[in-house]
């Protein structure tokens, strides 16, 4: 079972750069690339929307054009998805500082695990044999969930309590 499978003519694309990443291609794609791309893709595109549609589409219209900016249908899904949850944190928060950390540890995570595994590894790889069976597999999904869900509810009440605070100083 394979994420997205990978045409045999594009898999040998990922593979040239894969074992020449150096500290700067690690810095520029790991630090300097989604500092860039979350001030452009929340702090401009977002914020602009946002003042001309409802939350949810400026939310996925912003996430859509952030997928399509990749230039790559594997990659798409992926930054669809880190795109809503970064522009729902964005639009909770008002703060870049979060979606930024979490594409530079998106980022960091992946540049580290390209370098060292190999990029095609996470891009051919059949699931079973990256988790080794079934069990695993479910264990990593649930695991992945579970993670989604705790920082979901921190992140819910972290912005309630924010809210909270903010009415009671608009009411005094």
């Amino acid at each position: 079972m394979y994420l997205i499978p990978t045409p045999d003519f594009l898999s040998g694309a990922f593979e040239p750069s894969e074992n020449n990443i150096t500290w700067l291609s690690l810095l520029t794609a790991a630090l300097i690339a989604p500092v860039l791309k979350e001030i452009i893709f929340r702090g401009v595109i977002l914020k602009g929307l946002l003042c001309q549609y409802n939350p949810a589409k400026a939310i996925v219209v912003s996430s859509l054009i952030f997928g399509f900016v990749h230039l790559n249908p594997w990659q798409f899904l992926g930054a669809f998805g880190i795109g809503i949850i970064s522009g729902w944190i964005y639009w909770r928060t008002n703060n870049l500082l979060l979606p930024i950390v979490m594409h530079i540890s998106n980022n960091l995570f992946f540049s580290l695990f390209g370098k060292y595994f190999g990029t095609s590894y996470l891009i051919d790889t059949p699931m079973q044999q990256v988790f080794g069976n079934q069990l695993n597999q479910s264990i990593a999904v649930g695991l992945s969930i579970l993670l989604f869900a705790v920082i979901w509810y921190i992140l819910s009440r972290r912005m309630r309590y924010q809210e909270l605070r903010n009415t009671s100083h608009n009411i005094a």
